[in-house]
């Protein structure tokens, strides 16, 4: 089994961890967004 420590393996494996921690900030924004979008929206209906 290849060390994970070392060589193309290491690397593969933390650009697949950074790809997973973009992907989950990436969807938290969305949310946000969506949240924000909502609010005003609403706001808006309402008058």
């Amino acid at each position: 089994m290849l060390d994970p420590t070392t060589g193309f393996a290491a690397a593969w494996h933390r650009r697949l961890l950074e790809r997973r921690k973009q992907k989950e900030k990436e969807r938290a924004l969305q949310k946000k967004r969506a949240r924000e979008q909502a609010k005003p929206q609403r706001g808006s209906e309402i008058e």
